[in-house]
């Protein structure tokens, strides 16, 4: 549903117990059935440095896509929106965004922000006011951007169209050399783990602490991945190795090269 008339929207915003973080989205509190957000989420971080993930719980009919996840790795599934850095964006404040279909869900609904971050090596988090909006009939939603502070040190320059990303790949499937990925053709269903999706190629050596990972060309992304494992429980056991780093994955499956 397209946008005709403006309603205003409110800025839900949430600070951590250690006032270094805050979460600041651009969702207004009354939107139309079927209408396709655009979702923008500023984060004021401090001087946070390496691993963070955002997620946003959303309910059932809720539908999500990527947006600009500024070199981060966007996943929905099971109505969780997550976007994982490997390393954080060094500003003190940046705008990411992503896509909602409210599709023909209608009422209330409630959404759940977190955000985990690393500090000396320990996991914290902090979790924002859970966000209320009224899906109603006849209702229009014209969402506004949302700015940096001007005092913030060395903004972003942030895309501002999101479905446009620079740099982009050819959609190849193509595999650096990695003696840990082994040729798939033939051999059935493999497990994957990712580590993150980017617009330009990261290099190898962001991820050296995760240990040998492949670059793959796929679907316009170049996609960092480690392993390839025959069952989805050796993947696992992988997985939860790089959890007690601090290095968020998730698994993906392959049958004859191609993603399933």
């Amino acid at each position: 549903m397209k946008s005709t008339i403006c309603i205003f929207f409110l800025s839900f915003i949430s600070s951590s117990v250690f006032s270094q973080i805050q979460i600041n989205t651009n969702l207004p509190n009354v939107i139309g059935p079927s209408d396709e957000l655009n979702v923008e989420v500023k984060i004021t971080k401090s001087d946070i440095e390496g691993f963070a993930k955002y997620q946003m719980d959303v309910p059932a009919g809720i539908k999500a896509g990527e947006g600009n996840s500024l070199q981060g790795s966007f996943t929905f599934e099971e109505q969780r929106i997550k976007i994982v850095w490997v390393n954080i964006p060094g500003e003190k404040e940046f705008i990411f965004s992503f896509k909602l279909n409210t599709g023909n869900k209608k009422g209330e609904i409630v959404l759940n922000q977190k955000f985990f971050y690393l500090v000396d090596g320990a996991k914290k988090d902090t979790e924002a006011e859970p966000l209320t909006i009224n899906i109603q009939d006849g209702a229009t939603t014209s969402l506004a951007s949302l700015t940096l502070n001007e005092n913030a040190s060395d903004p972003i320059s942030t895309n501002e169209n999101p479905d446009v990303k620079t740099n982009p790949v050819v959609n190849s499937n193509t595999v650096t050399n990695n003696p840990e990925i082994k040729k798939e053709n033939g051999q059935g269903i493999t497990y994957r783990l990712q580590l993150g999706a980017f617009g330009t190629d990261p290099g190898k050596s962001r991820f050296s602490n995760a240990g040998s990972v492949s670059i793959i060309q796929e679907n316009g992304l170049y996609k960092v991945q480690l392993g390839s494992f025959s069952t989805k429980e050796e993947a696992l056991a992988k997985r939860s190795a790089l959890l007690q780093k601090g290095i968020e994955s998730f698994i993906a499956a392959y049958k004859d090269g191609k993603r399933l």
